[in-house]
């Protein structure tokens, strides 16, 4: 029986031996997997920013592009002919600046002729765009008065002359 013993005593220290590495690799493993509980927790895939494809992009920049592109050129369109019209009423406040500058000069120099004339005493010559000479009868209240309201009457003709030629001016610009 000592064969038989001996065969079950080897297969005691062998089954032994197994329970022993068996035990040691229990224990490995449960170091090993003690922490995936928590690693499951960290490697979980948390999307916090939502992915697009590129193609889902360029969609959503091309709607955009046809959204604000008409309402901008709108605006700008606006913005151009308001500028526009301020280009023009400046123009035209310039040139009506213009106009009254030279109407005052004019009657200005009037009133300087007419006091260099009366300072003198004599009668005025050229006091018409003709040129006429000396006025006869220029000495008479009746004439002089004439004379006044001819040559204001001229002045208007002359402005109105010049005003109509600027418009035309400003006209033939736009």
């Amino acid at each position: 029986m000592s064969t038989t013993s001996s065969q079950l005593q080897s297969s005691v220290n062998t089954l032994n031996s197994t329970l022993s590495l068996l035990t040691s690799t229990i224990s490995t493993l449960s170091t090993a997997t003690s922490d995936f509980p928590r690693m499951t927790k960290v490697l979980t895939v948390n999307r916090h920013f939502e992915l697009l494809s590129e193609p889902e992009i360029q969609a959503a920049q091309e709607s955009l592009r046809e959204e604000i592109v008409p309402e901008f050129r709108h605006l700008l369109g606006r913005v151009e002919g308001q500028l526009e019209r301020m280009e023009r009423r400046e123009k035209g406040l310039v040139s009506r600046g213009e106009l009254l500058g030279g109407r005052l000069e004019g009657l200005n120099d009037g009133k300087r002729k007419t006091a260099t004339a009366a300072a003198a005493g004599g009668p005025r010559r050229g006091a018409f765009a003709g040129g006429f000479g000396q006025v006869p009868g220029a000495g008479s209240r009746e004439n002089v008065e004439k004379m006044r309201q001819l040559r204001a009457k001229k002045e208007r003709l002359a402005y109105t002359v010049e005003r109509l030629a600027l418009q035309k001016g400003q006209k033939v610009s736009f």
